[in-house]
């Protein structure tokens, strides 16, 4: 069978293409005119023109020439009319027209236009052959346009006015209303009774002007479903008038519209929420005496807080649309041209940096600059940020460390000077004892040295260290051992000595009590356990247990005597042990048997345990 050829007239260009598309799934071939000229010169071109699908404002009284509306006469085809939007009813002295919403739904325009060209055919615009093969045939349109009509998502119905009637409505009022088409035949007033109470008085000044002949073609308005749920619902009029003008009937269509509602409301809550977040910004922004600010892409500043006085000497107005970069001292524009770079590309908040900027007279300051990606205006990615003046700070922190540095350099000066008056004392004590032939005495005076010595170890080791007042606890112990095997077995052999230390920082309160423990316990094991030449093994070790040292010298020579204590006499030795092991709140413990085995248990304090 041939297709038919629909010439359309719609000046909206994306109405006409969503139209063709219908029409030609539909078996139609579509011509278009964007307006009554260029119909005119279509329809009388030699192509053949089965039906005119027309805006309603493109026809008669609506912009059409009188030349048109005659040729439309003569012609004898069909029209269709697009009704929306504020058009007014056109079909008045065009024959054989009928009319469709231009938003009408594809089954519904194509049962429309099946509907208009058999009635057109039945009217007697079709030749005369076969009259009723044509009248079946409208007959079975009819049928199928009553089936598409009544299986619509749309709510469809015919009323008679001014009774307020229904002559006709389709099964969709179900879904819609939760009332089927017979409830609105059987009750008049349904209609009424479901109108929401928010929309009732909306409802009847619409009412009205339909009565009084000036109808609205589209209104929105709430209505309560069976169910009790809320639903809100559009309805889109085409009105039937007598040969007075009066409106005699409305052919409507009702769509449910609840979640395009629900979706404004959200939206205009999502707005209404960013509306009162933008001033809550505003507010904190223009109260704060840093500044807060917003770049685009390329970095100008699209928006300043009003603290740019105070920080660069200009006001807001002078300082959005510039770059942000002319702010910064020339060295600092490529640190933070990559800093922004990093934000926009990774998205990530940038760490705190400072940045040496500029005022408006030249003067510098130091600018601690924080900023993250941040989108504006319909999504435009840019960054936030905030800048704080903190040149304050940084003379302060400059000055702090000058002043650290100036204690140092006086602190390691003070404990040069104190290992060389140590280091002199030990020299005079070693001298006095090699004068002196009394045995005893001699032993005492090189227990004293090797005490000196030990004390000028540890500010040896301070001297030499970046800290002032820490010492590495093992570096410390090993220099001691060494120089006690160093002073008394002066390389032989005959004693194995063993030394483990687990790397530690403590403090001097902590250090100068363990490197004398460790000088008297280790000193007494070289002196007393192997005499006459024994040979056997010492071992020093010193390990950290959570929040303890735990020091242990152990040897296999003779051991103690009985009732000892942790040195061989009760004497300077064994009395500084233990005075020293209550003065740093540990505990001791000698093993009694064959060898010596002596633990010493210390706890760390609070400036031992942190970080060197």
């Amino acid at each position: 069978m041939k297709r038919k050829r629909v010439l359309m007239v719609e000046r909206d260009t994306a109405a006409s293409r969503r139209l063709c598309g219908m029409l030609e799934r539909g078996g139609y071939d579509v011509v278009t005119a964007a307006g009554a000229d260029g119909a005119l010169e279509e329809m009388r071109g030699d192509g053949e023109v089965d039906l005119l699908l027309l805006d309603a404002e493109q026809g008669p009284g609506g912009g059409c020439t009188a030349a048109m509306a005659g040729l439309l006469g003569e012609r004898r085809i069909p029209v269709v009319f697009l009704l929306g939007g504020p058009a007014a009813e056109t079909a008045a002295g065009v024959p054989h027209c009928v009319c469709v919403a231009r938003e009408a739904e594809e089954p519904v325009l194509l049962a429309t236009l099946e509907t208009a060209i058999a009635f057109h055919g039945a009217a007697g615009g079709l030749p005369g052959h076969g009259h009723a093969r044509e009248l079946e045939d409208l007959r079975v349109r009819e049928n199928r346009l009553a089936r598409i009509v009544d299986n619509a998502k749309d709510m469809v119905f015919r009323m008679t006015i001014p009774e307020g009637r229904y002559e006709y409505m389709n099964r969709a009022s179900e879904s819609i209303t939760g009332y089927s088409p017979e409830e609105f035949y059987h009750d008049p007033l349904l209609v009424k009774k479901q109108i929401h109470p928010d929309s009732i008085g909306y409802f009847d000044e619409q009412w009205q002007k339909i009565l009084a002949g000036d109808p609205p073609q589209t209104y929105e308005f709430k209505i309560l479903h069976r169910s009790g749920e809320e639903r809100w619902v559009s309805q889109r009029n085409v009105f039937e008038r007598d040969g007075r003008g009066r409106i005699t009937a409305i052919e409507g269509i009702v769509t449910d519209v609840t979640e395009r509602v629900r979706a404004e409301v959200r939206r205009q809550a999502v707005v209404e929420a960013l509306r009162e977040s933008e001033e809550k910004f505003r507010g904190i922004a223009e109260q704060l005496s840093d500044v807060i600010f917003i770049t685009d892409a390329a970095g100008v500043i699209v928006y300043i807080s009003p603290a740019t006085m105070g920080l660069f000497g200009m006001r807001q107005h002078e300082i959005v649309g510039r770059v942000f970069t002319e702010f910064l001292r020339e060295d600092q524009i490529p640190v933070a041209g990559a800093a922004f770079a990093r934000v926009i590309e990774s998205g990530e908040p940038q760490r705190t940096i400072v940045l040496v900027m500029k005022r408006s007279d030249g003067s510098e300051f130091f600018g601690e600059l924080t900023a993250k990606m941040f989108t504006y205006g319909g999504g435009r990615p840019g960054t936030l940020g905030l800048i704080r003046d903190i040149s304050e700070r940084r003379r302060a922190e400059e000055d702090l460390a000058r002043s650290m540095e100036d204690k140092n350099t006086l602190l390691r000066e003070l404990q040069h000077r104190v290992k060389n008056s140590i280091g002199m004392i030990s020299a005079v004590v070693d001298m006095e004892s090699m004068r002196i032939d009394d045995e005893s005495i001699r032993g005492v005076l090189k227990s004293i040295r090797d005490r000196l010595t030990a004390l000028s170890s540890l500010y040896d080791l301070l001297f030499r260290s970046h800290g002032a007042d820490r010492v590495q606890l093992h570096d410390y112990l090993d220099h001691i051992c060494g120089y006690l095997v160093h002073t008394y077995l002066a390389g032989s052999e005959r004693i194995t000595v063993h030394k483990q230390f687990d790397p530690v920082a403590v403090t001097m309160k902590t250090a100068v009590p363990l490197g004398i423990i460790v000088n008297e316990l280790f000193t007494n094991s070289l002196k007393y356990a192997f005499p006459e030449n024994r040979r056997g093994a010492v071992s020093v070790i010193v390990r950290r247990v959570e929040t303890e040292l735990v020091l242990q010298v152990t040897d296999d020579g003779i051991g103690l005597p009985e009732g000892a204590g942790p040195v061989n006499d009760r004497g300077l030795g064994s009395v500084l042990v233990e005075l020293l092991t209550r003065q740093l709140h540990g505990s001791l413990h000698v093993q009694p048997g064959v060898g010596t085995i002596i633990t010493v248990t210390v706890p760390l304090s609070p400036q031992d345990m942190a970080s060197p």
